[in-house]
């Protein structure tokens, strides 16, 4: 079952019915698994972008941005360590205060 899938034909079937704060829950439900880790080994990126991915070195695993690339030469920016990247997902959207909107 896809999750995400059988959210958005809820929200499109019922959004009449659906009160403002629902509407906004499943939009919640729906954003945050879009957000869910994708192993190299599934899927690459399907545009170019930076995006956050997992390095796995061996003695250690962190986090960090890399740039993907889909024009000319596809795949991982070549700095050091590209070989080790083991998973990959968006970026979030920058942080906005509320005062700031």
């Amino acid at each position: 079952m896809n999750i995400k899938k059988e959210l958005e034909h809820i929200k499109r079937i019922y959004d009449f019915e659906l009160t403002s704060e629902q509407v906004q829950a499943l939009d919640i439900a729906i954003e945050s698994l879009d957000n869910e880790w994708v192993d190299v080994r599934d899927r690459l990126p399907s545009e170019s972008g930076m995006y956050l991915v997992t390095v796995d070195e061996g003695y250690r695993k962190h986090t960090t941005e890399w740039f993907y690339g889909t024009s000319g030469e596809e795949g991982w920016d070549e700095d050091y360590g590209y070989e080790n990247i083991i998973a990959w997902k968006p970026l979030p959207e920058p942080y906005v205060r509320s005062d700031e909107e």
